[in-house]
């Protein structure tokens, strides 16, 4: 009976890794899942999207400081429009994301008060 049982968890097993085998060969298109949101993921899914393609940041892109807290660095969106494009992502410490933050909204600000007074 001992036997039996063996030979079938080693065949369920080799089933299984053969099945894993033919997804990993499968295109991105082949593997979507129904909970994929493509491009109108939010801010989280992509932060979390380019901490997976592009890695945990470790060294800030402005001033040069190295970060041993990983919560003390971030993935910054250039163009803030966050779209999947891993060149407009860069990074920043939490310092230098403040600055960054700060003058784009200064300049959108600007931006605003010009459309207010034409």
């Amino acid at each position: 009976m001992k036997n039996i049982d063996t030979f079938k968890s080693y065949h369920i097993s080799r089933k299984i890794k053969e099945g894993i085998k033919k997804k990993k060969n499968l295109t991105f298109e082949e593997t979507k899942t129904t909970n994929w949101k493509g491009d109108k993921v939010g801010k989280i899914g992509i932060h979390i999207w380019v901490k997976k393609w592009k890695g945990a940041p470790n060294i800030c892109e402005q001033c040069g400081k190295v970060i041993e807290n990983p919560s003390d660095i971030h993935w910054h969106n250039i163009d803030h429009k966050y779209r999947r494009v891993l060149d407009d992502y860069i990074r920043l410490c939490r310092k230098c994301h403040g600055e960054k933050n700060k003058q784009l909204h200064k300049q959108r600000l600007e931006n605003y008060k010009k459309l207010l007074n034409k």
